[in-house]
């Protein structure tokens, strides 16, 4: 995995919800479509780990905490950039990648 198949990854899901609304209906659409134990939630969680594994998410630190931006906003993710963190979990690192509309 690396940065341009993240894209890839990320587009395929910016482009299933570009124009959508926010709100409970896209939330719950997510949930149910992309929720954990979903083949698209379980790509994306193992692309954040190579990510991180590798140094190309989570490249910046303060306070313990990992972060960093992946993607910027672009017509390749519809207009939605990504963003990462990953912190000390009880059971080891955890990572938290949030994608969010540029408007």
């Amino acid at each position: 995995m690396n940065v341009a198949a993240f894209e890839k990854l990320i587009a395929g899901l910016t482009g299933e919800i570009a124009g959508v609304a926010l709100g409970s209906a896209l939330e719950a659409h997510l949930n149910a479509e992309h929720g954990p134990g979903s083949l698209s939630y379980d790509a994306l969680f193992a692309a954040c780990q190579a990510g991180v594994r590798d140094g190309w998410l989570c490249q910046r630190e303060g306070g313990g905490i990992r972060y960093g931006r992946v993607l910027k906003a672009s017509e390749a993710t519809h207009g939605s950039a990504s963003t990462s963190s990953t912190w000390k979990a009880s059971k080891g690192r955890t990572t938290r990648t949030r994608t969010a509309r540029s408007t």
